[in-house]
């Protein structure tokens, strides 16, 4: 009592996450340590992926039922979860997984005909996996989900969109709530996105000299299964951040990847994984 706390960390995630990044570029002197679980930070992109994933799987022929994301799932967890050596039901590093979604087909040998998955399910689960591309330039506009996260991508399938990326559209891009967001044009439109919402709701600044200076530590965590944010972004922003710095960040600022890890916690389709965001306070002071 009657003294100043001698360390000052704040714990934040998903849109928090993105907020956290922003305290360290504007107010570095606030904190001594940022804790930013699955940050949303790159928003305007973010939302983008949603948009991507609801067209691809908008039709009665391209949806993805939950029954066929389970399916996919247990699959993909079959062919990769002894990677690291361990059978735990948990995919360990989804990079290192090299599963061939074609193998569920109709048709294809091995498959079940009454669980499969059609030509065009196969090609929504390829997009999803990809990513959504400039139409024109083929540049990626946002990493796509890895192996190991299916069973979680129902949320993928319109609800997100619905939520995020159309009332962006219709009202930071197009200032229109008439529009439709099944118009919106994967070469065109994409500048619109991010000259007219990216100010808005980015915080992908790289320049982070200020907090690095007064000593502040930046924590960030990513579950290997988020149904909201792929998976790779944090990892890209932090390469992104070396770039900046010409090297080695790890004296302020730390990426752990957590495997079965959700969207703030452990995902539902990995119920051996324990809650792991509790114990990573102590690493930041």
């Amino acid at each position: 009592m009657g003294k100043s706390p001698r360390r000052v960390i704040i714990r934040v995630c998903s849109t928090g996450g993105a907020q956290g990044f922003a305290l360290a570029q504007y107010h570095p002197e606030l904190f001594d340590g940022i804790i930013a679980g699955t940050p949303g930070n790159w928003y305007s992109h973010l939302a983008l992926s949603f948009q991507w994933n609801a067209q691809k799987t908008s039709t009665n022929s391209s949806f993805l039922s939950q029954a066929l994301l389970n399916l996919t799932g247990k699959a993909v967890l079959k062919a990769c979860d002894a990677l690291d050596g361990v059978e735990d039901g948990v995919i360990e590093n989804p990079l290192k997984c090299d599963f061939d979604i074609t193998s569920l087909a109709c048709g294809a040998e091995g498959a079940k005909s009454s669980a499969c998955l059609t030509e065009e399910q196969i090609k929504a689960a390829k997009a999803i996996y990809a990513g959504p591309v400039n139409a024109q330039t083929g540049a990626q506009l946002y990493p796509g989900f890895d192996f190991g996260s299916e069973v979680e991508w129902a949320l993928q399938e319109g609800i997100l969109s619905n939520a995020f990326a159309v009332p962006i559209l219709q009202n930071l891009v197009y200032d229109d709530l008439e529009y439709e967001a099944e118009r919106f044009n994967w070469a065109s439109d994409v500048k619109d996105a991010e000259e007219k919402a990216g100010g808005f709701i980015d915080e992908i600044a790289v320049d982070l000299t200020a907090f690095r200076k007064r000593g502040g530590k930046l924590l960030v965590t990513q579950g290997w299964a988020d149904p909201f944010n792929a998976a790779t972004w944090p990892i890209q922003h932090m390469d992104q951040i070396k770039d900046f710095f010409g090297g080695d960040i790890s004296d302020f600022f730390n990426l752990f990847m957590i495997p079965g890890g959700d969207h703030c916690g452990p995902a539902s389709s990995y119920p051996s994984v324990p809650s792991t965001y509790h114990s990573v306070p102590h690493l930041v002071s």
